[in-house]
């Protein structure tokens, strides 16, 4: 006969978690497969999520400037950072650069827990069922900062179970912004098709139709 669970094991957290999270065994099989590189360079680093995760917490917690002051130290160079919106290349090299070299380490960790002082300060100690509770009540219109806040939280726990709840957070603010930047795409074609000439619509349309290139 089986014991008890331990304290703070996967299931017994996930189980806890919102429905639906936590539910189908192949997605959890394939994110457990996803998070043993990550678990297996952790050692003394400041946090405990996995890369993606990482970065995407820098990228809503951090602006320009900081994450050019960021890769701009990490790579060793004087140019006091990148110059307007850093690219997703900057963005993966810094946290290349982070996960392979302590002081970089240090002075992101750093850089996050100032930006992220107030919000991730009433997640602390908190279980991953309430921070999942916390979150499913938010989620439709967190801001970006509050998302991070409980992200930086969670990455800040050495619990397994944690880096499951960060990765369905990365999942839904994802699809956010996905769906964001759709939204902005069509507005955009809106714009651009109510300021052309009627015969430039009709042609738009008609290529349309035809399956070509509008």
């Amino acid at each position: 006969m089986k014991g008890p669970a331990a304290p703070g094991s996967v299931v017994r957290e996930r189980a806890a978690s919102p429905a639906g999270w936590g539910s189908d065994p192949r997605c959890d099989a394939a994110l457990v497969g996803s998070l043993v590189h990550a678990r297996s360079l952790a050692g003394s680093r400041p946090w405990h999520c996995s890369p993606r995760v990482l970065r995407l917490i820098v990228a809503l917690a951090l602006s320009c400037e900081e994450i050019g002051a960021l890769l701009s130290a990490a790579m060793g160079t004087d140019d006091g950072g990148v110059a307007g919106e850093p690219s997703g290349e900057a963005l993966r090299v810094l946290i290349d650069r982070v996960l392979t070299d302590a002081r970089a380490a240090r002075r992101l960790a750093g850089a996050l827990d100032a930006a992220l002082v107030e919000g991730a300060y009433s997640y602390r100690g908190l279980c991953v069922s309430e921070l999942a509770a916390r979150w499913a009540s938010a989620r439709a219109a967190a801001p970006a900062t509050e998302a991070a806040a409980l992200l930086w939280a969670s990455a800040r726990t050495p619990s397994s179970p944690m880096r499951f709840l960060e990765e369905r957070i990365a999942d839904d603010v994802e699809l956010r912004a996905l769906r964001s930047i759709a939204a902005s795409m069509r507005t955009a074609g809106a714009r651009r098709t109510a300021g052309a000439p009627r015969w430039a619509v009709a042609g738009m349309r008609s290529r349309r139709a035809a399956g070509q290139p509008g």
